[in-house]
């Protein structure tokens, strides 16, 4: 159970991690096109096949995140499942053995600490998410502006 955890809680750092390096060539982008005034049409069709390459990067990265948002989800309610199940036998095998109580009230109070962390890091990576598709609106614009400044030329 601890491992479970500790698998999907580390999962959802890994992903935020490849946040941040979407971010940084996010930034490295946006400098390279206020830096070079005059493109031609060749590095602008290069701009536009990295622009399109980090959104698929992204759209990759949203359906893992919602993937193990499901997965995650469905371990939580079995493992609920299973401890409830668990102290309904054991009551009845042993019904008056306190320590068996108290374990299961401690494994209870484990597995919501740890359903809390993990879905309070899936809440901060959609955060992220959300702030890298915003980047990404704004990397369209400034694509399709380029492109009409081409045009024009």
């Amino acid at each position: 159970m601890a491992a479970a955890a500790a698998f999907s809680s580390s999962r959802a750092v890994a992903g935020v991690t490849t946040t941040k390096g979407l971010f940084l060539i996010f930034s490295l982008l946006g400098l390279v096109c206020f830096a070079s005034s005059l493109m031609d049409k060749d590095e602008l069709e290069e701009l536009k096949e990295e622009f399109e390459e980090i959104q698929n990067e992204l759209d990759k990265l949203t359906v893992k995140h919602k993937f193990k948002v499901a997965i995650t989800s469905e371990l939580f309610k079995s493992m609920e499942q299973n401890v409830t199940l668990m102290e309904t036998e054991m009551k009845e095998l042993v019904p008056d053995f306190p320590p068996l109580q108290t374990y299961l009230e401690d494994m209870r109070h484990f597995m919501e600490q740890t359903k809390a962390y993990t879905y309070r890091k899936y809440e901060e990576f959609d955060a992220k998410m959300e702030a890298a598709e915003k980047e990404l609106r704004k990397m369209k614009n400034l694509v399709k502006f380029l492109e009409e400044k081409q045009a024009e030329l």
